[in-house]
This record gives structure tokens, C-alpha cells and sequence, in this order.
């Protein structure tokens, strides 16, 4: 809908405005005009909308990852969680993890939970939200401590390469 288009198109110039890298806020506006005259054409809205949104969402998680740099976790955050919203998959995990760590947000392990789920629903090949809910359900962080699901999760990040997690997991097992 046209509003909704509007709506992009306002938030994509804020943001662009606000950003310091000359080269990130000209593709931002560029992006943001893409909004303005999709609104116009039915014809490509649909296709030409979620280019533009992912697009926007890879931009929004660069400058997340350039805050994180620079430890603004504030701002991270705040980029981590537009960028989720134009349906970008890595920000998720990472918006798990500053709520585990308490980046940028207080720490809050039920929300963190839920962001690890999330991650881990939209790429079942996410190692590290895996190896974090399975640490989550060790130590009781957040959900109840269960030992079974602890090893499922730990277990299915080692599974997928992560070396932590297989340490992590021999470790479990042994003292079980």
C-alpha cells in the first residue's frame, strides 16, 4: 500500500540522514526514492518493494556491524532491529545475543530465548543461536534447567560445525 511505501520512505531518509558514510547515506536515498515510485507502479510494487527492503536491511546491518565496532551497542541495537524488520535473517541472532549479553539492551534472557528461536527458524543452520540455547537450558538462564534439551541443542551445534559446542558437549555428557 502506498502508505506503508510513504512510511519506508520517511524512516529509510531518517536514517540516511543520520549516518556519517557519505556512500551508505547516497544508497540509502536512492533506496528511499526506489519507495517513493513503487507506490506509483502496482505493476512491480511487490517485487521491486522486496528487492529494495533487502537492500535496505544489508545496509542497516553493515552500519549495526560499524557501531559494533566502534561499541555503540545502542545504536547496533536500534539498526540490529530495523534490519530484522526488512526480513533480514543474520540480524536476528545478533539481536538474541545483545539481549543474552545485555548489548546495548538490559539483559533479558526470556527475550534472548526468543530471538534464538526465531534465528534458528529462519536458518536451521545457525550453529551459535543453537549452542546459546543449549547453554541457555544448562545454566537455567531464562527457562527452566533441562539437561536433555541443553545436549539436543548443544549437540545440533556441534553437528553443524561449531567447535565450542563439541567441547561444551563432551564436557556435559561426562559430567552427567
Amino acid at each position: 500500500p502506498e502508505e506503508i511505501d510513504r512510511q519506508m520512505y520517511n524512516e529509510i531518509k531518517e536514517i540516511a540522514n543520520q549516518t556519517a558514510n557519505n556512500e551508505v547515506q547516497k544508497e540509502l536515498l536512492k533506496l528511499a526514492n526506489q519507495y517513493n515510485s513503487v507506490s506509483n507502479n502496482e505493476n512491480t510494487q511487490s517485487e521491486t518493494t522486496y528487492e529494495t527492503d533487502e537492500k535496505v536491511a544489508e545496509i542497516l546491518y553493515k552500519l549495526a556491524e560499524d557501531a559494533l565496532k566502534n561499541n555503540k551497542f545502542k545504536l547496533r541495537f536500534k539498526y540490529l532491529l530495523l534490519s530484522a524488520q526488512y526480513g533480514y535473517g543474520p540480524a536476528v541472532g545478533d539481536i538474541a545475543e545483545s539481549y543474552y549479553l545485555g548489548r546495548g539492551v538490559p539483559t533479558n534472557y526470556v527475550r534472548a530465548r526468543e530471538w534464538f528461536y526465531e534465528a534458528i527458524e529462519i536458518d536451521e543452520n545457525d550453529d551459535l543461536s543453537y549452542y546459546a540455547l543449549g547453554l541457555m537450558y544448562s545454566n537455567g538462564s531464562g527457562v527452566e534447567v533441562d539437561m536433555n534439551q541443553a545436549i539436543s541443542f548443544i549437540q545440533k551445534a556441534s553437528e553443524l560445525g561449531n567447535e565450542e559446542a563439541s567441547e561444551s558437549l563432551q564436557e556435559l555428557i561426562k559430567d552427567l
